[in-house]
């Protein structure tokens, strides 16, 4: 193999080598964010569930949706 040759094959190496700890360091940031968002949804979701118990423990919003709950819950400003 030709002097020329391996100079070249390990450029190409050091750039893969480069672009796969890039792409590595990335993924790791992603798969955080990912953990994160997670932890928020399921933390919105307890509140939601816990808002629409309380709801739906007083007699008058018995059998509404949440929609209609959250139209109650309007300020007298609109």
């Amino acid at each position: 193999m030709s002097e020329d040759r391996l100079n070249e094959l390990e450029c190409k190496i050091a750039y893969l080598e480069s672009q796969n700890s890039e792409m590595s360091d990335v993924l790791h940031a992603q798969w955080k964010e990912i953990d994160l968002l997670k932890r928020k949804i399921v933390r919105a979701e307890s509140k939601i569930e816990s808002l629409e118990h309380s709801r739906s423990d007083s007699d008058d919003t018995a059998g509404m949706s949440s929609i209609e709950i959250a139209a109650l819950d309007k300020p007298p400003h609109y």
